[in-house]
């Protein structure tokens, strides 16, 4: 576990460990970036539809 982390340290190559451990965290980012660009994309064909 420490070796995989080590690993991704040095090289910002994440393994198939550190994928694992971490995909929870990685769902909720992707998620995230996803509702924010939906949401900025309705906002502003909203604004552009009223003014």
């Amino acid at each position: 576990r420490l070796s995989d982390e080590w690993v991704f340290w040095k090289t910002s190559i994440a393994d198939r460990v550190v994928m694992e451990r971490n995909l929870p965290f990685i769902i909720s980012l992707l998620i995230g970036g996803y509702l924010l660009i939906i949401g900025l994309a309705v906002w502003f064909g909203w604004k552009r539809k009223r003014g």
